[in-house]
């Protein structure tokens, strides 16, 4: 029940997989999963702190978090939500007028 941001990933390696699910609250705690599949545990860091105004997070997330060799290619997207206790899903960077996680509505990531 606190206050977190959840991180929705899909790349064009994972065919028709699904995406990574990635998690993390102002504590630091985190989880994850990729296809809904909560065994899964990827290679991704994480890092939170709570200041006199809020808290931040700060998230490092490698090509290879979902055991693929991959580079930057073209096509991947994704969507972020901002989960609070007295406002849940309250901020979406893709398509906020559907569900947060419905792969169709993420946003477009451009690499260069």
């Amino acid at each position: 029940d606190d206050d977190a941001v959840e991180i929705f990933l899909r790349s064009p390696a994972f065919g028709s997989n699904g995406h990574l699910q990635l998690a993390v609250n102002a504590g630091g705690s985190t989880s994850d999963l990729f296809s809904s599949n909560l065994a899964w545990n990827g290679q991704w860091r994480a890092a939170s702190k709570v200041t006199a105004t809020g808290w931040q997070t700060e998230v490092a997330i490698p090509f290879t978090v979902h055991g693929k060799n991959e580079t930057a290619a073209s096509g991947w997207t994704f969507n972020v939500t901002r989960t609070r206790r007295d406002f849940p899903k309250s901020a979406l960077i893709g398509d906020a007028t559907h569900e947060w996680k419905c792969e169709s509505r993420f946003a477009k990531i451009v690499m260069q």
